[in-house]
């Protein structure tokens, strides 16, 4: 079945490639996340201008803002992503060496080579 639907994906027709996509945009475009904002972006486009030029260039600048934000997320968090793959051996370490610490704190609080105050008053004797 898998292999099935990736013969579908690379070997399949644009044409069906390009109808599945717009299919699947107006499905995004009509969910409940979408749709609410839809009204309130109508208005501020439509009311806030006199001319229709300038109502063009305003929604142009509109969605291109958003598309460059959105953008420049997608790269900052994928790099991100690709930065604690490549290390995530020694994140993983980390993180273990980090939870071993915090269980010692958590069970000999009096103890422990760090003393955290507040977590000593938030101890009820």
């Amino acid at each position: 079945m898998n292999e099935f639907l990736v013969n579908q994906v690379f070997d399949g027709s644009l044409i069906v490639a390009s109808l599945v996509a717009i299919f699947a945009g107006i499905i995004s475009f009509a969910s409940p996340c979408v749709l609410p904002l839809l009204p309130g972006y109508l208005g501020y486009v439509s009311g806030a201008f006199a001319t229709k030029r300038r109502m063009v260039l305003g929604s142009l600048l509109f969605v291109s803002g958003f598309g460059l934000l959105f953008v420049s997320y997608g790269v900052i968090f994928g790099a991100l992503g690709d930065a604690i793959l490549r290390n995530s051996t020694l994140l993983t370490r980390l993180l273990g060496i980090l939870t071993i610490g915090f269980g010692f704190i958590l069970f000999f609080p009096r103890s422990s080579i760090v003393h955290l105050n507040f977590l000593l008053s938030l101890q009820q004797d």
